[in-house]
């Protein structure tokens, strides 16, 4: 039962005590009585959802394919006929693909389920006047709760008092650093989430201070179940393969239909049996269906999983190997995708002097520039001084095993430090925290004995308080106020973070800050600080770009930073279009479906606007992969063709609701992916090409006696072994091919483009026309020379085998000469030849073969016609080659 969070026009704008008094809360809290009444109407604070649905509909939507059903009735059929041993195959290939699909539906509830674990177990409120710790499910709305540095927030709530209070909303807006909170009203019309500052949401984590709040919705009403309900909205995304495998299916299905009703009535025209015809049209369209081909998709697919791995990108949907192949736009969010969600000081100002530091992220290393001459800081009074201070006004601290805890920016300014190694150990003996109100944080400590008060905070706060500041040497000397306050200015146009530090020296024996006055500082230094792009993903965006693939970055950021970060990946030229979220806010579907192919940047984006934007981008044919890390992006994710989560920072349901999972939290790595994807694509049409021929080859052969009336050159027995032996055997090592050259080069395929192109299909006519005219040749040669029925036979299906084994050789380039590549560059070519053709002297030579399968041992001499007719269809399909690269040459499409 789906409850209603408490009506009010907008609890932003109304200010606390109206707030209290619209949820009809005092000072002590609500009482037993309120509480259990306004469970009944509201409910508890836990997120519900739907799930997908029973076992028996899981199994439904597994075979509810059309290739899955002509399997079946080939089943059916080959029972009645008796072929037992064909009927329990073509089965077990549909008991796999049927367990298979199971195992990657179960991550729909999981990703739903996986929210649950951001509603936090306990929390603190206040009841009839009393603090008392609670589960989070009992809270209602009008509940007071109280929290501090560490909580996660449980639930949606207006703020009514804060200290110093810093929330990180990255999970849910996509800032890059926690937001500074306050209680009072703001008078902003439709603010986005981040803009709601007087605000907490259920699932984000306060990081600094404290503070205190009315709860105003739980559970479903909460801002993370809108995320929750636009999971179980999205509809599963059929992928390119598989649309085209059904397309093929149904192409499939009408030529074996056809094929059956022209020969069983070219065979009663004939003046043959009515009885023997309808079987001898059975037999031909059971021989034309490729009862192997889902498990070598399947074989395929998995084969690009393995290579995915290797190269840190985790697949958990198999047919998302070939989807990220035939990606044309890919969405990404800013923070922690195309940059390392790592606040890191790139530049400083002290003692009028403007200062580079490299390096990137929390480590350590990194080196300091005056212009283009690198410097060392300890030479440098001022640089030093700033470099100190910055990092002892701190509370951020770094652990045992390297990793740093503390707020982004208060992190940045401990790294710098340490990457001039400076001393930053000084006993503290007093603070004043960080406010909203005061706009800087105060420490006392001591050095060399001395007891020293360090200041740092907003540029215009800091430098009010201060009367001198720093020379270049270390002297001090009058403040040119105007001259900072530029320089701070400058740095923040370049969507730089601005932190102004200072310091003030105390009488001996000062112990508190309790009476200092806050005023005299020394003016030390700024320092600058961004969340710098990926230095690989740079590289990456550039790589998408020559494959033709566009790059749209969604966050939830400021307008200028987002234009920032885009214009340094490449992504979009600084004065690009920016569309901010309160503009999305207001666009219909219709205009937002024109506004998705110019514009490559949105800002201040909630999870509703990716949502949308994934829709209105896959409305315009797009193949669309959606790479994030926080829980605003599994809606996006799980609408998308393809979701891409981060493994390393990514949240448990984002991981839940995408199809791969990079496991460096490197965006490049979705470069490897998209070339791994394009190569298992390629791989999967090579091995069509190579095994559909052989199928309809038979078939013709077959078809073609039985109209004109001549014997049949092979029996449902051959048939059987050359479909699921032989085939197999050659076409899995296909799947092992290694990617051509210049695949990233190319343009994405339609998303409409058939399975089998024009290019397939001219060698699938000339392959399959070449295999039933060779094998009449062997067949009528065979007999003509004085062989029995039974050794021509095996002749002709030895034929068929050695034509396929020349041909994969042929088929592992649809351009390139058999013997331009690497020839032993896949070992398990020769492999899948070697098991072959073991296999096939067996049938031949060993007695217990030749009575299972009616076949004859064969002299030497036989072998002659077969192996000049397996070199005549090598040599033709070579030629085919070479005509259709002078066809491309001279400007055709191949």
């Amino acid at each position: 039962m789906e409850r209603d969070a408490p009506q009010t026009p907008a609890w932003h704008r109304i200010s606390a005590e109206e707030v209290m008094q619209t949820l009809d809360t005092g000072a002590k809290g609500l009482g037993t009585a309120e509480v259990e009444s306004r469970r009944l109407k509201y409910g508890f604070n836990e997120l519900t959802g739907k799930k997908t649905g029973s076992i028996y509909k899981s199994i439904f939507k597994q075979i509810n394919q059309l290739l899955i059903y002509i399997l079946l009735l080939a089943s059916v059929v080959t029972a009645l006929l008796g072929d037992l041993i064909d009927t329990v195959v073509i089965l077990a290939v549909v008991f796999c693909n049927v367990v298979i699909g199971l195992i990657q539906e179960l991550k729909a509830d999981k990703a739903i389920d996986a929210l649950d674990k951001l509603v936090v177990s306990e929390c603190t409120a206040v009841r009839d006047g009393s603090r008392i710790t609670l589960p989070s499910k009992e809270l209602v709305p009008g509940d007071i709760v109280l929290f501090e540095s560490g909580n996660k927030v449980p639930a949606d709530m207006r703020l009514v008092y804060v200290k110093g209070l810093k929330i990180d909303e990255a999970l849910l807006t996509g800032e890059s650093v926690p937001v500074e909170k306050v209680s009072e009203p703001l008078d902003i019309r439709d603010p986005s989430l981040a803009e709601k500052i007087n605000m907490a949401f259920a699932g984000t984590l306060v990081t600094y201070g404290r503070g205190q709040g009315v709860v105003i919705a739980t559970g479903n009403c909460t801002e993370v179940s809108r995320i929750s309900a636009c999971m179980r909205e999205a509809e599963e995304v059929s992928t390119p393969l598989q649309k085209r495998l059904s397309a093929f299916s149904i192409y499939l299905s009408g030529a074996v239909a056809i094929l059956a009703i022209i020969t069983f009535v070219g065979g009663l025209l004939a003046g043959q049996n009515v009885g023997f015809m309808f079987l001898a049209s059975v037999s031909i369209a059971v021989a034309v269906i490729p009862e192997g081909l889902p498990a070598l998709v399947t074989i395929a697919l998995a084969i690009g999983v393995r290579a995915m791995a290797a190269k840190k990108a985790i697949v958990r949907n198999l047919p998302s190997v070939e989807t990220l192949g035939s990606t044309t736009v890919i969405c990404s969010d800013k923070t922690g995708t195309l940059t390392m969600n790592q606040m890191t000081v790139s530049h400083i100002f002290s003692g009028g002097v403007e200062f580079h530091v490299s390096g990137t992220g929390y480590s350590a290393k990194g080196e300091f520039f005056q212009g283009p001459q690198q410097i060392t800081p300890q030479y440098s009074p001022a640089l030093s001084k700033t470099l100190v201070a910055g990092a002892v006004c701190n509370d951020a601290s770094l652990k045992k095993d390297g990793t740093m805890v503390g707020d982004p920016t208060e992190v940045a300014l401990l790294v710098s430090a340490a990457k001039a190694s400076m001393e930053t150990h000084l006993e503290r003996l007093d603070e004043i925290p960080f406010e909203s109100e005061i706009q800087y944080m105060a420490t006392l400590n001591v050095e060399s004995g001395r007891r020293i008060v360090f200041l740092k905070g907003v540029p215009e706060r800091v430098i009010a308080m201060c009367g001198r500041s720093i020379a270049a040497d270390g002297n001090f000397c009058d403040i040119d106020r105007e001259g900072i306050l530029a320089k701070a200015e400058e740095f923040a146009s370049n969507t730089l973070r601005v932190i102004a530090i200072a310091e003030k020296e105390m009488p001996a024996g000062t112990a508190t800050l309790k009476d200092v006055p806050m005023e005299g500082f020394v003016f030390l230094g700024l320092q600058g600080m961004v969340d710098p792009p990926r230095p690989e993903a740079i590289d990456a965006v550039k790589k998408c770009q020559e494959a033709r693939i566009r790059i749209v970055m969604i966050t939830g950021d400021h307008r200028t930073t987002a234009g920032a970060i885009a214009a340094k990946v490449g992504i979009a030229p600084l004065g690009s279009e920016i569309i901010e979220g309160a503009k999305l806010e207001a666009l219909t579907d219709d205009e937002l479906y024109e506004g998705v192919e110019r514009c490559s940047v949105y800002a201040r984006a909630t999870p509703i606007h990716k949502y949308r934007i994934v829709q209105q981008l896959r409305k315009h044919g797009e193949i669309v992969a959606v790479t994030g890390d926080g829980v605003n992006d599994a809606p996006a994710l799980k609408a998308a063709d393809i979701g891409v989560a981060m493994g390393m920072s990514g949240t448990d349901v984002t991981k839940e609701a995408a199809d791969m999972i990079l496991t460096d939290d490197n965006f490049a790595t979705i470069v490897n992916a998209v070339e791994e994807g394009r190569g298992t694509y390629a791989n999967l049409q090579k091995m069509l090409a190579y095994i559909i021929p052989t199928n309809i080859g038979e078939a013709l052969a077959v078809t073609i006696a039985i109209l004109a009336g001549l014997t049949i050159p092979l029996m449902p027995a051959h048939i059987l072994y050359l479909n699921l032996i032989t085939s197999v055997t050659c076409t899995i090592p296909l799947a092992m091919e290694k990617a051509e050259p210049g695949l990233l080069r190319k343009p994405p395929r339609n998303p409409k483009s058939p399975l089998l192109g024009r290019r397939i299909l001219v060698r699938l006519i000339l392959v399959s026309s070449t295999m039933t005219i060779g094998s009449f040749i062997a067949f009528y040669y065979a007999l003509s020379i004085g062989y029995t029925l039974e050794a021509a036979r095996t002749i002709v299906m030895t034929t068929i085998v050695m034509m396929e084994l020349v041909c994969i050789f042929s088929s592992r380039s649809f351009t390139a000469p058999a013997f331009s590549r690497n020839f032993f560059s896949n070992r398990w070519i020769f492999i899948g030849i070697g098991i072959t053709v073991c296999l096939q002297m067996c049938v031949i030579y060993l007695p217990a073969m030749n009575d299972m399968f009616s076949t004859v041992p064969i002299t030497a001499l036989a072998w002659v016609p077969v192996i000049l007719t397996s070199l005549a269809l090598f040599a033709m399909v070579e030629l085919e080659k070479i005509a259709m690269r002078h066809f491309a040459a001279s400007g055709g499409e191949p």
